[in-house]
């Protein structure tokens, strides 16, 4: 990583300053005033015998000049000083000989006062060595310049072919910027970030985020962050923001790594986009496998998924509901609350319904966990926390889910409450207990019974009347009508909420 840092490190070349030259021409640029060499920055050598060069100067020259136009008067000097000073000279090189053969007192004091670095070029030293060494220093520079991005534009494309390109590409980029970096999802919830231990900073960046979306693809911005510099940039790919990239560093980015910047832009949208493909179509194959459980065609279903090669659904699922103006925003909104978590889910869409299944391994620690997981992707819809179910079941429960979550409120996340909205539709209630009312009046009220007492026969036989061996066979007969034991908590939980939605569940 150390050597990564050093050779990025280059691209940024460090600014050609008053000190660099004097110490490439030791006898040819001599400091005069200070005595030691300024670090003022360089960008030009400029030779002028004019009394005012100030039209043609740009700021950071070192101005040449033998002094042929120079006044030796105190008020004429200090005039010259302020005008070189104003143009934002870094310094000025007395040639000594044609016209001077010592530095003027009037112009040492002017430069004293108003701290223009003077230099002396002594009269052997033609100005053409000092011209000549600071474009040939330039130029070096330049090149090193080149070479060094190349190498880091190389170093981009290995990371954006590696196993983790996002990592790392984000690696390459903070290493290059000094500081850190890191990749969101559209809502600004941090991805990646290199290095890692930033990712707490990373989060901070997500109100940022929000204030940039609305603008589009076409914007970036730029930021204090403490006493550092922040930019932020759209991931585009498809024609969409896939992400957002965030970079913190000491200083403002030069031209050089914008452009690193912008190559990283694209190598991240690239990848994106590819990721963006592979989720959708894997969504696509589980959507296949979802509506097969929901037409209740659950062995088809796992069947279907060994054949594509995707998760099969387990025998107990947790039903997740998302309400939007359109089913993909629904969608769209289960899949970024629940695709991070890593657990697998089958989605599909029904008009602007979205019905996820969740595996049921897969549960928040409580209730705040679960909250603060879903609420960041309800801002569009509305998500229901429906019930967990066996595989079978979600056929006969999907249309009461649906029709409960039809009617939640916007914005917000919701969870399902047995007590307050009925959990099974009247058909499915109607075909659970079909066998008992079909066998007359006298086992429905035995049932509800031994379900609400929880199978203490005493209980039962007090409340019915009956003797606890009449109570035995019954409850015998009643299971083998129902197909299954009353003792097993799916079975009896189906009993139970199939007669109160029928209103058989006081019967007595």
């Amino acid at each position: 990583m150390n050597r990564v840092r050093d050779r990025t490190t280059s691209v940024e070349s460090a600014p050609l300053t008053v000190a660099h030259l004097v110490a490439l021409l030791p006898r040819a640029l001599v400091p005069h005033v200070p005595s030691e060499p300024g670090a003022a920055v360089l960008d030009a050598v400029h030779i002028s015998e004019l009394a005012d060069p100030t039209a043609y100067l740009h700021g950071g020259e070192l101005l040449l000049t033998t002094g042929l136009a120079l006044p030796l008067t105190g008020a004429g000097c200090g005039a010259y000083v302020r005008r070189l000073v104003g143009a934002r000279v870094s310094a000025l090189g007395l040639g000594l000989g044609p016209v001077h053969v010592a530095v003027p007192r009037v112009l040492e004091r002017a430069c004293a006062r108003l701290g223009l670095p003077l230099l002396v070029v002594p009269a052997e030293v033609p100005f053409q060595t000092v011209t000549r060494t600071f474009w040939s220093s330039v130029g070096a520079q330049q090149e090193r310049s080149l070479h060094a991005a190349i190498d880091v534009h190389q170093r981009l494309v290995s990371a954006a072919a590696s196993d983790e390109p996002a990592s790392a590409v984000l690696a390459v980029l903070a290493d290059a910027v000094g500081g850190w970096a890191t990749l969101t999802d559209p809502s600004g919830r941090p991805l990646v970030t290199q290095p890692p231990e930033r990712e707490t900073d990373a989060a901070g960046l997500a109100e940022e985020v929000r204030r940039l979306r609305p603008a589009g693809a076409r914007s970036a911005a730029t930021f204090p962050v403490g006493r550092e510099v922040a930019s932020l940039h759209p991931v585009v790919g498809n024609g969409e923001i896939l992400a957002y990239l965030g970079t913190v560093s000491p200083v403002s980015m030069s031209r050089q790594l914008r452009g690193l910047l912008l190559s990283s832009l694209a190598l991240l949208g690239s990848d994106a986009a590819h990721r963006q493909e592979t989720v959708r179509a894997t969504r696509a194959l589980t959507a296949g496998v979802a509506h097969l459980v929901r037409a209740g065609h659950v062995r088809a279903a796992v069947d279907l998924a060994h054949a594509l090669g995707v998760s099969a659904p387990p025998p107990r699922v947790r039903v997740l509901v998302a309400v939007g103006p359109t089913g993909d925003v629904a969608l769209e909104s289960l899949a970024a609350a629940l695709e991070p978590a890593g657990a697998p889910w089958w989605g599909m869409v029904t008009g602007t319904v979205a019905t996820g299944l969740l595996h049921a391994t897969h549960d928040w620690v409580d209730d705040e966990s679960r909250d603060a997981a879903l609420t960041p992707h309800a801002q569009e819809c509305a998500i229901g926390v429906g019930p967990l179910l066996r595989l079978g079941d979600v056929s006969r429960v999907h249309g009461a889910v649906d029709d409960w979550c039809r009617a939640l409120p916007l914005r917000g996340v919701h969870v399902w409450r047995p007590d307050v909205t009925p959990l099974v539709s009247q058909a499915w209630a109607d075909e659970v207990i079909g066998a008992l009312t079909g066998e007359g009046a006298e086992l429905v009220p035995l049932v509800a019974a031994y379900l609400r007492h929880r199978g203490r026969w005493e209980a039962v036989a007090h409340a019915t009347g009956l003797h606890r061996n009449s109570v035995r066979a019954r409850i015998v007969r009643a299971e083998g009508l129902l197909g299954g034991s009353l003792a097993d908590p799916d079975v009896a939980a189906r009993v139970w909420l199939a007669l109160r939605a029928t209103g058989l569940d006081s019967a007595t």
